[in-house]
């Protein structure tokens, strides 16, 4: 994750963030949200989101869980 992140500051801030989303997910005990699964996986200040977005979209479509 280090070199993702532009110090070792922000590696342990991202970290922090992502486990906090993720813990708050797990206690409510329901499943991940797609809105959940991009904040967490979406990388650092949401640059990822729009193409994990579409591969999500893309798999689901795949899956028969979401119409065309």
């Amino acid at each position: 994750m280090t070199s993702l992140c532009p110090s070792n500051e922000a590696a342990w801030t991202e970290l922090d963030r992502r486990l906090d989303s993720w813990a708050k997910q797990v206690m409510r005990g329901t499943p991940m949200s797609k809105d959940e699964r991009l904040d967490i996986f979406g990388g650092r200040k949401g640059k990822n989101k729009k193409v994990l977005s579409e591969f999500i979209d893309e798999v689901e479509r795949r899956e028969g869980k979401k119409p065309v």
